[in-house]
């Protein structure tokens, strides 16, 4: 029986690896691929948008690559008033958050890319989106087309180009991880 539960677990092993280089081929580098958040950083987060919903009372918040939903489910279950949407481009997060947030009439799952979506009725902008390129991008997305006083938090990776609010560090097994909160403006008006 021991021997038949280290098979499976090997064989779930390889599934992700390849499902990983299948992402990152697919994405053609640009996204990262599915993590969940989890642990310190979680509640972090979790923490700021309670903190900006208490000074804002209706909101709405998107996630740019919410993977299986860990961070829009614990929101719409504590903030059942408020509307959340993530966005998701790889199918089997996609599915998974699909089916996770089926009974959250205030949570919406699209299987899209949010470069091609309006993002100017959101209040809240949540991102695990890695560096480079990809930051540069979300920058000016964010301040193109989200109000001045709203708020982004990017778990892990800066977005150089906003104008920061706060840096928050972490221990995630351990490891400092850094929480980054950002007006989405430029960083130099």
């Amino acid at each position: 029986m021991l021997l038949f539960f280290a098979l499976c677990l090997c064989f779930l092993a390889v599934l992700f690896n390849l499902y990983v280089i299948v992402a990152f081929i697919k994405s053609k580098g640009m996204y990262p691929p599915f993590i969940v958040s989890f642990g310190a950083h979680k509640k972090e987060v979790i923490a700021a948008v309670a903190n900006f919903i208490a000074q804002n009372k209706n909101f709405k918040t998107v996630d740019l690559g919410c993977g299986c939903g860990s961070l829009l489910i614990p929101l719409a279950k504590r903030f059942p008033e408020n509307s959340f949407v993530g966005y998701e481009w790889s199918l089997f997060p996609y599915l998974l958050a699909k089916w996770r947030t089926r009974n959250l009439r205030n949570v919406t799952i699209w299987r899209a890319d949010f470069f091609k979506a309006d993002l100017s009725a959101f209040d809240v902008a949540l991102c695990y989106l890695g560096n480079g390129k990809v930051a540069k991008m979300i920058a000016q997305k964010l301040t193109e087309e989200m109000q001045a006083d709203g708020l982004v938090i990017s778990e892990l990776f800066e977005i150089n180009g906003l104008k920061e609010r706060a840096v928050k560090t972490v221990r995630c097994f351990g490891v400092p991880v850094r929480i980054y909160l950002y007006y989405p403006v430029p960083d130099k008006m």
